[in-house]
């Protein structure tokens, strides 16, 4: 990836990813912080899809849900840390996923869980979207109500709850 397209001031919030970006060959290393007072770390626990949303869907199916994970950068700028079709971080997305009385356990799902931005005072900590794709034939049906991004600015373990799914999330600052 370029280095002109990373977030402003990842060296600070995501030295880890930054330097793997742009030094390859280095071999594995851990990409979790112990302490990092310039990051604010949101991992995605679960995933439950609650109602079918899509029954007006003319390929039928279950959804085939993606997540798009908003953080913000040392610029204040909104960057995708989760994303189906431009992950800095880690991207996912399913297909044919059922409506589930039980959550789908994300840590499994995703390869990195866990994303890092800037705590901005300005901004909120975080945003998400949720989305049924329908690869392309139709505007994608949000898995959320009301129909938008939905932003938060508090840390903890916390269930967001979108009426048509949720999702359980834990936010700190490392």
């Amino acid at each position: 990836m370029n280095t002109s397209t990373r977030p402003a001031g990842e060296f600070l919030f995501d030295p880890a990813d930054f330097v793997r970006t742009i030094f390859s060959g280095w071999g594995p290393f851990s990409y979790e912080y112990v302490y990092n007072p310039y990051a604010v770390r949101v991992d995605i626990d679960d995933l439950q899809l609650l109602e079918d949303t899509v029954s007006a869907d003319p390929f039928g199916g279950d959804a085939d849900p993606y997540f798009t994970l908003y953080m913000f950068d040392g610029a204040g700028n909104q960057f995708k840390a989760l994303d189906i079709f431009y992950g800095l971080q880690n991207n996912w997305s399913a297909t044919d996923v059922p409506f589930q009385a039980y959550p789908l356990n994300m840590h499994d799902q995703l390869g990195r869980y866990f994303f890092y931005g800037l705590e901005h005072p300005d901004y909120y900590l975080f945003g998400v979207d949720l989305k049924d794709d329908d690869g392309g034939f139709s505007p994608a049906d949000w898995l959320m109500d009301p129909g938008e991004t939905h932003y938060y600015d508090s840390t903890g373990e916390q269930l967001l709850n979108w009426s048509v799914s949720n999702a359980f999330f834990a936010v700190e600052k490392p």
